[in-house]
């Protein structure tokens, strides 16, 4: 072969398995992120994602604060783990904070010893609510976002952010927030009016919920604190949770979407596939939705059958007394 047909063949040869080696990059990265386990294969993947593209810019910092009893991911149970490596997956530019209850506990005392949070928090035998306490505290001092580790995302923390935001959340179909999905900015009024409506909660004052049916802490603070800050900032705003998903409140923007049922009549609808549509179990038929737009996340991941999701901390039923602290708007 003439030398000049040998390097041309070369040449062609080099890029072909470029192009396969870059191919089997790219499946063994999939392959690795559906895997079960902690470890380096899912560590590799999530580097490789980070070679992809830098993430877009947010005003919401980017950190992802997750809470859990020992603050470990491989303690979870193996659903629950996928559902959090997932999350990690989608944003792998984003720092993660995993915090157990000692580590909450040190950084109330740390942070908050001039208030009773680390007491109330010291005191509280319900894990999600302790885990209400710690994220409110952490999100309020430093920002970032927040996910229960059965939330299940479909779009990217800075998808969800934009550039302008500085809080985000959802209402429920019950009235409150979702405190389950959060976004702000560091020393954020909201999540500092969030933790002032915590205290009165454990000081048995009341708390207002403006008409929500919701009887858990978390869901009924948060939408004191929104409305505290509103009311405020923004008085003639109407946070409408049907019309809008962004808001300007003085100083503030806040997107807020909207949890709602998922229709589940058709098994090759997107918003609820195949093991969703055939559970069983009512909480997985829930979604997540930018207000008269696309879906965004699910409060629980597809494989969950149980309220709670096994993820720890969760009553079967809302405590007896806690309705009496809260009142009607």
């Amino acid at each position: 072969m003439p030398p000049r047909k040998l390097r041309e063949f070369s040449v062609v040869v080099a890029l072909a398995t470029l192009i396969l080696v870059a191919f089997c990059i790219f499946f063994v990265q999939v392959e690795n992120d559906l895997q079960p386990v902690a470890s380096p294969p899912f560590r590799f993947s999530v580097k490789l994602a980070r070679l992809r593209a830098k993430p877009k810019e947010t005003r919401i910092p980017q950190q992802l604060v997750l809470t859990s009893k020992d603050g470990s991911i491989n303690s979870l149970p193996v659903a629950v783990q996928r559902n959090v490596r997932h999350t990690m997956a989608l944003n792998p530019w984003v720092k993660v904070r995993f915090l157990g209850d000692q580590d909450c506990e040190r950084y109330l005392l740390q942070h908050f010893n001039h208030t009773q949070l680390p007491l109330f928090f010291n005191q509280e035998t319900r894990g999600s609510y302790r885990s209400d306490v710690c994220r409110a505290a952490v999100l309020a001092r430093e920002g970032g976002f927040y996910t229960d580790l059965d939330v299940e995302m479909k779009w990217k923390f800075e998808d969800l952010a934009g550039n302008a935001t500085t809080f985000l959340a959802s209402w429920t179909e019950d009235g409150s927030v979702l405190n389950a999905m959060m976004g702000c900015t560091a020393n954020s009024s909201f999540m500092l009016e969030v933790i002032e409506q915590l205290l009165r909660f454990y000081k048995g004052e009341p708390v207002e919920r403006y008409g929500s049916t919701s009887e858990w802490m978390g869901p009924v603070t948060a939408l004191a604190g929104l409305k505290a800050v509103a009311a405020r900032d923004c008085p003639e705003q109407d946070l409408a949770p049907w019309e809008q998903a962004e808001f300007t409140c003085g100083p503030h923007v806040l997107r807020m979407f909207q949890e709602r049922q998922l229709l589940c009549w058709d098994p090759m609808d997107p918003d609820c596939p195949g093991s969703r549509y055939m559970s069983e179990f009512p909480g997985v038929k829930y979604g997540i939705y930018i207000p008269s737009g696309p879906l965004v996340a699910w409060p629980r991941f597809a494989n969950c059958s149980q309220w709670g999701c096994l993820t720890g901390g969760w009553p079967d039923e809302p405590p007896s007394e806690v309705s009496s602290l809260f009142t009607e708007s």
